[in-house]
Protein backbone atom coordinates (compact mmCIF):
# COMPACT_ATOMS: atom_id res chain seq x y z
CA UNK A 1 0.00 0.00 0.00
CA UNK A 2 3.16 2.47 1.03
CA UNK A 3 4.57 1.37 -2.49
CA UNK A 4 1.16 2.55 -4.59
CA UNK A 5 0.38 5.82 -2.04
CA UNK A 6 4.03 6.85 -3.53
CA UNK A 7 3.86 6.04 -7.14
CA UNK A 8 0.09 6.93 -7.58
CA UNK A 9 0.91 10.46 -5.93
CA UNK A 10 0.10 13.08 -8.50
CA UNK A 11 4.06 14.15 -9.15
CA UNK A 12 5.14 10.65 -9.21
CA UNK A 13 2.37 9.56 -11.34
CA UNK A 14 3.19 12.14 -13.86
CA UNK A 15 6.51 11.19 -13.97
CA UNK A 16 5.55 8.11 -14.80
CA UNK A 17 3.52 8.55 -17.82
CA UNK A 18 6.40 10.94 -19.19
CA UNK A 19 9.12 9.27 -18.80
CA UNK A 20 9.36 5.37 -17.08
CA UNK A 21 6.03 3.87 -19.10
CA UNK A 22 7.40 0.50 -18.11
CA UNK A 23 6.10 0.79 -14.95
CA UNK A 24 2.61 1.08 -15.58
CA UNK A 25 2.06 -2.53 -16.31
CA UNK A 26 3.89 -2.71 -12.43
CA UNK A 27 1.27 -0.28 -10.78
CA UNK A 28 -1.90 -2.08 -12.45
CA UNK A 29 -1.12 -5.63 -11.56
CA UNK A 30 -0.19 -4.97 -7.48
CA UNK A 31 -3.22 -2.38 -7.55
CA UNK A 32 -5.59 -5.15 -8.67
CA UNK A 33 -3.98 -7.53 -6.38
CA UNK A 34 -4.26 -4.50 -3.18
CA UNK A 35 -7.87 -4.53 -4.21
CA UNK A 36 -8.08 -0.69 -3.47
CA UNK A 37 -10.30 1.21 -6.16
CA UNK A 38 -8.37 4.31 -5.56
CA UNK A 39 -5.42 3.39 -7.20
CA UNK A 40 -7.62 1.31 -10.10
CA UNK A 41 -9.89 4.36 -10.67
CA UNK A 42 -6.65 6.50 -11.04
CA UNK A 43 -5.51 4.40 -14.16
CA UNK A 44 -9.10 4.01 -15.62
CA UNK A 45 -8.84 8.06 -15.32
CA UNK A 46 -5.61 8.16 -17.09
CA UNK A 47 -6.72 5.37 -19.63
CA UNK A 48 -9.99 7.58 -20.33
CA UNK A 49 -7.95 10.64 -20.67
CA UNK A 50 -5.88 8.78 -23.68
CA UNK A 51 -2.97 10.50 -22.14
CA UNK A 52 0.45 9.88 -24.13
CA UNK A 53 1.24 6.27 -22.39
CA UNK A 54 -2.24 4.95 -23.74
CA UNK A 55 -1.39 5.36 -27.89
CA UNK A 56 2.34 4.90 -27.74
CA UNK A 57 2.61 1.88 -25.45
CA UNK A 58 -0.50 -0.32 -25.92
CA UNK A 59 0.66 -3.79 -24.25
CA UNK A 60 -1.49 -6.57 -23.25
CA UNK A 61 -1.17 -4.64 -19.77
CA UNK A 62 -2.70 -1.62 -21.38
CA UNK A 63 -5.58 -3.69 -23.14
CA UNK A 64 -6.39 -5.71 -20.39
CA UNK A 65 -6.77 -2.40 -18.07
CA UNK A 66 -8.88 -0.88 -20.88
CA UNK A 67 -11.20 -4.18 -21.40
CA UNK A 68 -11.57 -4.52 -17.63
CA UNK A 69 -12.28 -1.51 -16.03
CA UNK A 70 -13.46 0.48 -19.31
CA UNK A 71 -15.18 -1.76 -21.58
CA UNK A 72 -15.98 -4.13 -19.57
CA UNK A 73 -15.60 -6.76 -22.44
CA UNK A 74 -15.22 -10.46 -20.88
CA UNK A 75 -13.83 -11.96 -24.18
CA UNK A 76 -11.44 -9.71 -24.88
CA UNK A 77 -9.66 -9.55 -21.12
CA UNK A 78 -9.75 -13.01 -21.28
CA UNK A 79 -7.49 -12.94 -24.42
CA UNK A 80 -5.07 -9.98 -22.92
CA UNK A 81 -5.14 -11.90 -19.73
CA UNK A 82 -3.39 -14.98 -20.92
CA UNK A 83 -0.53 -12.61 -22.46
CA UNK A 84 0.09 -10.72 -19.45
CA UNK A 85 0.35 -14.17 -17.72
CA UNK A 86 3.20 -15.13 -20.56
CA UNK A 87 4.90 -11.48 -19.48
CA UNK A 88 4.28 -11.91 -16.03
CA UNK A 89 6.09 -15.73 -15.91
CA UNK A 90 9.69 -13.35 -17.93
CA UNK A 91 9.78 -10.87 -15.02
CA UNK A 92 11.57 -10.92 -12.43
CA UNK A 93 9.21 -9.17 -10.09
CA UNK A 94 5.55 -10.36 -11.16
CA UNK A 95 6.43 -14.02 -11.64
CA UNK A 96 5.42 -15.23 -8.42
CA UNK A 97 2.52 -13.12 -8.49
CA UNK A 98 0.72 -15.13 -11.61
CA UNK A 99 -1.78 -16.52 -9.69
CA UNK A 100 -3.10 -14.23 -7.57
CA UNK A 101 -3.08 -11.63 -9.57
CA UNK A 102 -5.18 -14.12 -12.30
CA UNK A 103 -7.77 -14.88 -9.17
CA UNK A 104 -8.23 -11.06 -8.26
CA UNK A 105 -8.73 -9.95 -12.11
CA UNK A 106 -11.75 -12.51 -11.99
CA UNK A 107 -12.58 -11.21 -8.67
CA UNK A 108 -12.84 -7.25 -10.04
CA UNK A 109 -14.21 -8.40 -12.99
CA UNK A 110 -17.18 -10.01 -11.38
CA UNK A 111 -17.48 -7.18 -8.98
CA UNK A 112 -17.92 -4.58 -11.89
CA UNK A 113 -19.98 -6.89 -13.54
CA UNK A 114 -22.68 -7.38 -10.47
CA UNK A 115 -22.31 -3.41 -9.60
CA UNK A 116 -23.88 -2.56 -13.41
CA UNK A 117 -25.94 -5.89 -13.76
CA UNK A 118 -29.18 -7.02 -11.26
CA UNK A 119 -29.01 -9.93 -13.90
CA UNK A 120 -26.42 -12.51 -13.85
CA UNK A 121 -25.92 -14.72 -17.15
CA UNK A 122 -24.46 -17.98 -15.88
CA UNK A 123 -22.91 -18.44 -19.18
CA UNK A 124 -21.12 -15.47 -19.58
CA UNK A 125 -19.62 -15.51 -15.00
CA UNK A 126 -18.60 -19.25 -15.81
CA UNK A 127 -16.68 -18.05 -19.00
CA UNK A 128 -15.05 -15.26 -16.88
CA UNK A 129 -14.35 -17.68 -13.74
CA UNK A 130 -13.31 -20.45 -15.69
CA UNK A 131 -15.61 -22.40 -13.24
CA UNK A 132 -18.19 -25.46 -13.61
CA UNK A 133 -22.03 -24.17 -13.11
CA UNK A 134 -22.10 -25.23 -9.40
CA UNK A 135 -19.43 -23.52 -8.56
CA UNK A 136 -20.32 -20.58 -10.84
CA UNK A 137 -23.38 -19.90 -8.88
CA UNK A 138 -22.26 -20.38 -5.45
CA UNK A 139 -19.38 -17.85 -6.01
CA UNK A 140 -21.58 -15.38 -7.58
CA UNK A 141 -24.61 -15.75 -4.65
CA UNK A 142 -21.48 -15.61 -2.18
CA UNK A 143 -20.08 -12.12 -3.71
CA UNK A 144 -23.98 -10.70 -4.17
CA UNK A 145 -24.42 -11.23 -0.29
CA UNK A 146 -20.89 -9.88 0.23
CA UNK A 147 -21.64 -6.37 -1.51
CA UNK A 148 -25.54 -6.62 -0.57
CA UNK A 149 -26.06 -8.12 2.50
CA UNK A 150 -30.03 -7.85 2.51
CA UNK A 151 -30.61 -8.61 -1.47
CA UNK A 152 -32.99 -10.96 -2.55
CA UNK A 153 -31.72 -13.43 -4.86
CA UNK A 154 -33.77 -16.03 -6.96
CA UNK A 155 -32.85 -18.28 -9.75
CA UNK A 156 -34.18 -18.48 -12.75
CA UNK A 157 -33.23 -19.52 -16.57
CA UNK A 158 -29.59 -19.46 -16.37
CA UNK A 159 -29.77 -16.41 -14.80
CA UNK A 160 -29.01 -15.38 -11.19
CA UNK A 161 -31.33 -12.17 -9.78
CA UNK A 162 -31.07 -9.56 -7.33
CA UNK A 163 -33.13 -6.95 -5.87
CA UNK A 164 -31.36 -3.75 -4.11
CA UNK A 165 -32.35 -1.56 -2.36
CA UNK A 166 -31.11 1.99 -2.82
CA UNK A 167 -30.88 2.61 0.89
CA UNK A 168 -28.62 -1.04 1.14
CA UNK A 169 -26.05 0.54 -1.75
CA UNK A 170 -25.42 3.43 0.51
CA UNK A 171 -24.90 1.34 3.45
CA UNK A 172 -22.06 -0.41 1.25
CA UNK A 173 -20.05 2.32 0.63
CA UNK A 174 -20.89 4.05 3.81
CA UNK A 175 -19.16 0.71 5.32
CA UNK A 176 -16.12 0.86 2.46
CA UNK A 177 -15.07 4.42 3.56
CA UNK A 178 -15.31 3.50 7.28
CA UNK A 179 -12.83 0.46 6.45
CA UNK A 180 -10.79 2.83 4.77
CA UNK A 181 -10.63 5.20 7.69
CA UNK A 182 -10.00 2.54 10.10
CA UNK A 183 -7.22 1.10 8.08
CA UNK A 184 -5.19 4.97 7.54
CA UNK A 185 -5.97 5.72 11.71
CA UNK A 186 -3.98 2.22 12.44
CA UNK A 187 -1.22 3.17 10.01
CA UNK A 188 -0.69 6.54 11.76
CA UNK A 189 -0.75 5.45 14.87
CA UNK A 190 1.56 2.34 13.45
CA UNK A 191 4.37 5.15 12.60
CA UNK A 192 4.12 7.37 15.25
CA UNK A 193 4.84 4.11 17.66
CA UNK A 194 8.03 3.25 15.62
CA UNK A 195 8.78 6.97 15.59
CA UNK A 196 8.98 6.96 19.32
CA UNK A 197 10.84 3.36 19.59
CA UNK A 198 13.44 4.90 17.05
Amino acid sequence: TLFLDTLFDDKYFSMIESNFLYLIKYLFVFAIINGNRKYINKLKEAVSKKKNFITNHRDCFILLLEDVIIYFNSKNAKKSLEDCKIKMKEDYFMHEYIDLFVQKIKEFMLENYLILNESVDIEEIKFILDEEEDKTKKIVKDKIKYLYPNAEIKEEDKKIKFDVKEDEINEFYKIKTEDMYSLTKNMVEFFKENKKNN
